[in-house]
């Protein structure tokens, strides 16, 4: 239950019910009292930054976003680690924290990279060309914001094939299915 709270609440997140977002997570909270596990304060931390954050409450998004991290990195979830560190590093943006924004998408790179982490290091690349951009080092953002063009187009284009190859695949398996 209290995962299902929790995941309601992320999805709420996605469409904009930000205030419905909260009530979820604390609700899956409440649902796993004191007992809760890594995982769900884990999620449950990161889906109140993120609604924080979509709400310019940046001081409390980023109290959750750290808690949230700090949880994952004990737990090796190296995905929340690395979403944990773009908005952290979105957060710092936005309150001109300019050093600290950078050590975050920093991070979050060096974690992305390795492991396969496509779209969260899109996103990174993304946010941190506007961060550049924001400190006037147009060189780097450049050499960002092509990091970013050249891995969204090679992650779309792959999609594109696999999911041509599927419909072709499907395709014959229904002529096959009328010839015989």
């Amino acid at each position: 239950l209290d995962m299902l709270l929790i995941n309601i609440g992320l999805c709420y997140n996605q469409l904009g019910g930000f205030l419905e977002a909260r009530k979820y997570i604390q609700e899956g909270f409440s649902a796993c009292e004191k007992a809760c596990s890594k995982d769900i304060l884990i999620q449950g931390k990161f889906g109140l930054g993120v609604s924080y954050f979509q709400e310019k409450e940046f001081e409390v998004a980023q109290e959750n976003l750290l808690e949230s991290y700090k949880l994952a990195l004990k737990n090796n979830d190296l995905r929340f680690q690395i979403e944990n560190l773009v908005y952290l590093g979105n957060i710092n943006t936005q309150l001109k924290n300019f050093d600290k924004a950078k050590e975050y998408f920093l991070e979050a790179e060096s974690k992305a990279k390795p492991d396969g982490y496509s779209q969260l290091l899109i996103d990174t690349y993304n946010h941190f060309s506007i961060l550049l951009n924001q400190l006037k080092d147009y060189e780097k953002a450049s050499e960002y914001q092509q990091k970013y063009i050249l891995l969204k187009d090679s992650l779309f284009n792959e999609n594109l094939v696999k999911n041509i190859a599927k419909v072709q695949t499907n395709y014959e398996e229904r002529e096959n299915i009328a010839t015989i």
